[in-house]
C-alpha cells in the first residue's frame, strides 16, 4: 500500500528557488517553475482550486488560470512536497 500526503515548507519567493519545483500560491493555484529571468519567472499551471471563480458557467475550467504565465519572481509561493510512504 502506498500512502501520499502533501508537506508544505514555509513560505518563500520564486527568485529563490530552483528550476522544476512545484509550488502553490495562497489563492491554492498550483504550479512548476520552469523559467527565472530578470524581473519575470514563467510557470506552468497544472492545478486551480475548486472554487467557481476559477471555472466557466459550464462547469470546465476558465483556461484563461491554466498553462504557462508569467509572474513577478517576487511571488510569495508554498513549495509542495511529496512525502511517499510504502507500507
Amino acid at each position: 500500500m502506498v500512502t501520499k500526503k502533501t508537506v508544505r515548507t514555509a513560505r518563500t519567493k520564486l527568485k529563490n528557488l530552483e528550476l522544476g519545483t512545484k509550488v502553490r500560491l495562497s489563492s491554492g493555484m498550483t504550479a512548476y517553475l520552469i523559467e527565472k529571468g530578470i524581473g519575470t519567472a514563467t510557470v506552468v499551471i497544472v492545478e486551480v482550486p475548486n472554487t467557481p471563480s476559477f471555472y466557466n458557467e459550464d462547469g470546465s475550467v476558465d483556461t484563461y488560470w491554466t498553462g504557462k504565465q508569467k509572474w513577478s519572481p517576487d511571488t510569495e509561493v508554498e513549495v509542495v512536497k511529496w512525502n511517499v510512504q510504502f507500507a
